[in-house]
């Protein structure tokens, strides 16, 4: 069994490894190992102490999440406060567990409380599928490509493209899930309100 909770600055050391070794195992059936290299390089000793204290600083920044099993981190996650939901990743041994719907949940009903009307991310291709089993709407997508974000990924010398899918989660669907016992007649007359009240978010990208 896993715990949801908050953050916590010694979790980054964990997460940077679970990173790693998801996009690199998880990730590998859509990905170039060329892409997946640039996208979490291996790195020196220095190095990573220098990454883990690049993510303590991101994740204290925005709303972050972990799920913990007995002390192991086996997922991270962290949002926005204007609802790009900016990474999120289960650990390589323990995917389908509901680790990701769980962290996602949390997540979408804490913007919720916010008063954000949609919450946006960019996936990656092997994540896709999970995301739209939650209710994220594609639509949004290049009308010429499914793939609408490319990440810029440094390795070495290169820049390596990365595709991502731009995905979207609006009102009526967070509502649902952050709300489950309320009628379905509420939900139309609340987030038509909250749409008058609130404009939409717009939205920034950054990278481990």
């Amino acid at each position: 069994m896993f715990v949801i909770r908050k953050f916590e600055d010694p979790d980054a050391d964990q997460i940077v490894t679970l990173f790693y070794d998801t996009v690199h195992s998880v990730n590998a059936r859509d990905y170039t190992l060329e892409q997946l290299n640039a996208w979490a390089p291996k790195r020196s000793a220095d190095e990573r102490k220098e990454q883990v204290e690049r993510l303590k600083l991101s994740l204290r920044k925005h709303i972050s999440y972990v799920a913990d099993m007995g002390g192991q981190v086996v997922g991270f996650a962290d949002i926005i406060e204007d609802g790009y939901l900016n990474r999120m990743f289960a650990h390589k041994d323990h995917q389908g567990e509901g680790i990701g719907s769980a962290l996602l949940r949390k997540l979408e009903c804490e913007v919720m409380q916010l008063g954000i009307t949609e919450v946006r991310t960019d996936a990656s291709i092997t994540a896709k599928p999970f995301f739209e089993r939650h209710g994220c709407d594609g639509s949004t997508t290049n009308s010429n490509s499914t793939l609408r974000f490319d990440g810029q990924f440094q390795d070495g010398e290169n820049f390596i493209a990365v595709s991502f899918i731009t995905l979207k989660l609006t009102t009526a669907t967070l509502v649902r899930k952050c709300y489950p016992k309320f009628p379905k007649w509420y939900f139309k007359s609340f987030f038509h309100l909250l749409g008058k009240m609130i404009p939409k978010s717009t939205f920034a990208t950054s990278t481990l």
